[in-house]
Order: C-alpha cells, then sequence, then structure tokens
C-alpha cells in the first residue's frame, strides 16, 4: 500500500458533501512546504499542492466542524493521482491523498480536544448485530 504522512496547511475551507444512505465526504486541499539549501548554499523553497478527500469513516464531518482554510495539519492517507483529458485534448493529471487519519500540527498551534459520543452502525441489512463505528 503507498500510504504517506505529510504535514501541510489546508488551502481552502474543508467542504463537505452527503451522499445517499447517510455517506459523506469533505474535500480541500494541502499546501506542503519545502525549505532547503540548493548546491549553492542558498536556501530555497517549494511549495506542492495536493488535494484532500476525507470520507465518513476518517472523520468527515469533524473536519469539516474543526479544521480551517490555513490550519496546518498532519495528513495520513494513501496517494492517488487522477489523470483525465481536457475538451481540447490535453492530458492533465493531479495528485489526491485519500486521508486516513488527519489532525491539528500543535508545533505552532494549541487545541481543545472534544470526544465525540461512539456511533454504531449495522453492518448487515439483514443483521441485528451493531459494532462501533
Amino acid at each position: 500500500m503507498n500510504t504517506v504522512t505529510v504535514v501541510g496547511n489546508l488551502t481552502r475551507e474543508p467542504e463537505i458533501r452527503f451522499f445517499q444512505g447517510d455517506k459523506s465526504v469533505v474535500n480541500t486541499g494541502l499546501a506542503i512546504n519545502k525549505s532547503f539549501k540548493n548546491a549553492s548554499g542558498e536556501w530555497q523553497e517549494e511549495t506542492d499542492f495536493v488535494d484532500l478527500s476525507i470520507w465518513q469513516n476518517a472523520g468527515a464531518e469533524n473536519v469539516a466542524n474543526s479544521l480551517a482554510k490555513g490550519d496546518r495539519v498532519i495528513v495520513s492517507g494513501v496517494l492517488k493521482q487522477n489523470t483525465w483529458q481536457t475538451d481540447t485534448g490535453e492530458n492533465r493529471s493531479k495528485i489526491e491523498i485519500t486521508v486516513m487519519e488527519i489532525g491539528p500540527a500543535l508545533k505552532w498551534a494549541e487545541v481543545s480536544i472534544t470526544k465525540n459520543p461512539k456511533k454504531s452502525f449495522t453492518t448487515n441489512a439483514n443483521s441485528n448485530k451493531e459494532e462501533d463505528f
């Protein structure tokens, strides 16, 4: 599995969408800044941009309610490259991370943790068994 962990700043407000069957996803972007010395010893900066998809099982609604544009976060997830062709025939691609875990980075910020109540769901439409969500 191609799991990555990155630290960066959210580039736009988390946008939540709801789907049929009580499913939700939050989409936002991440800027990953790097500072390094080049061959001549001068400091340089580079920024990479990736899109983030945070699904319900990774806390989509918590992200939408807790994080905002500019917040520094730590993200762990799976890399995915999306490719498509424009109407004019140009090939395009972008990198996306399907988020497994996300939270605020505490290097330059403080947070207050509020735990949500445990949720449960039915694992099978014909089953009465419920498990922790």
